[in-house]
Order: C-alpha cells, then structure tokens, then sequence
C-alpha cells in the first residue's frame, strides 16, 4: 500500500515537473516582451507554485518508498507530460514523419528500458548479489 502511494506520488510529481517545464517555456516566450509583462502574466506565479508541489510530491515519495521504487516513475512521467501538455495545452508541433516518429518511439522505449536496468542495479537498490539470491 505503501508502494502504491509512493508511485502515485513520484507520478504526481513527473507530470508536474512536465507541466513546470512548459510553463518555464511559456513564461520565456513572454519575458522576451519586458520584465513587465513577466510580472503581470499569470505564466510565471502558474510555474512557481506548480514548482513547490512538484517539489513537495517529490519528496514525499522518496520518504515513503525507496528510490528505486520512486525515481522511474518521475523519470518517466516527466517528459512524457512534458510532451503531451506542450502538444496539448500550447500548441507545439510534434513531428510526425516516418523517420521522426521512428526515432521518438526509439527514444522512449530507450528512456523506458534504461531507467529499468537503473532501478533493478545494485547501486540504487543497495541490494549485493547474494541478498537477491537468498
């Protein structure tokens, strides 16, 4: 149960590092107006507060769970957030060619396969090979 809650938590907190970063990319496009209109656009306070609960969530699943159990999650969930709200919510422009795409789904199936092996290691789990066999 505990678990669950910790992956929930790590999820939380990747989408909302994926929404911070298309926040900081959002508030960049209107800071290039002037520190003024940085300061009367909403962007900017959106970016922070999502940032603190990004933050908070983050650190919440690592007290509740090891990091290997609460890492991949906010590895993951992170880009892909990221993606789907700059498509989604701000308009940016997937590619979607034969090779793009062939290359988008290599990199994620990377990303996927790579935070695994990570989360399995013995350097992260602390576990030496003679503990996993008995």
């Amino acid at each position: 149960m505990i678990l669950q809650a910790a992956l929930l938590a790590a999820a939380a907190a990747g989408i909302l590092y994926g929404l911070q970063d298309a926040l900081t990319q959002r508030s960049l496009y209107v800071f290039r107006s002037g520190l003024g209109a940085l300061l009367t656009d909403w962007q900017p306070y959106a970016l922070l507060a999502v940032a603190v609960v990004g933050l908070v969530l983050a650190q919440t699943a690592f007290e509740m769970a090891p990091l290997a159990a609460s890492l991949p999650a906010i590895t993951i969930t992170e880009p892909l957030a990221g993606i789907a709200l700059g498509a989604g919510l701000f308009s940016e422009e997937i590619r979607v060619t034969a090779t793009a795409l062939a290359l988008e789904v290599t990199g994620i199936a990377l990303m996927v396969a790579g935070v695994y092996i990570l989360g399995r290691s013995t350097l992260i789990t602390g576990q030496t090979a003679e503990r996993l066999r008995g």
